[in-house]
Order: structure tokens, then sequence, then C-alpha cells
């Protein structure tokens, strides 16, 4: 099962910068992809189960990081 989120940002600058800090805690099934001020994670699991959870912490970690740029 695979998930994509898309973002939007104000800038591709900030864009980047979310990218940059969710990188280093980044599992592999895990990917992300920034195209100008846009940013799509792609989230792959085997379960229902694990790919929600998988998204709630992914989520979390997004908001944490546009809160801190």
């Amino acid at each position: 099962m695979t998930v994509e989120v898309e973002r939007r940002y104000p800038s591709a600058a900030v864009a980047e910068r979310i990218v940059r800090a969710l990188a280093a805690d980044q599992p592999e099934f895990v990917t992300s992809e920034r195209k100008g001020s846009t940013v799509r994670f792609s989230v792959a699991e085997g379960s229902p189960q694990s790919l929600r959870m998988t998204l709630e912490d992914l989520l979390t970690c997004v908001q944490a990081a546009e809160r801190s740029h």
C-alpha cells in the first residue's frame, strides 16, 4: 500500500528546509520529492495499520518542521 501527501509552501527555499529537516530521520519506506515550493511525501507500508501509524508520525514531524521554519 502506498499513500502520497503533498504540501505547498510559500517558497522553494521553505520547501527545501522542510525536506532537509525531515531527511535525517526518514526511514527507507518514506520518500520525499521537492518540485519548486511543493513537497510530495510517499509512504509505502504493508498493512493499513502500519500505513496509518507511519502517516501519523510523518505528519507530526512535518508540522514540527513547519513550526520551526
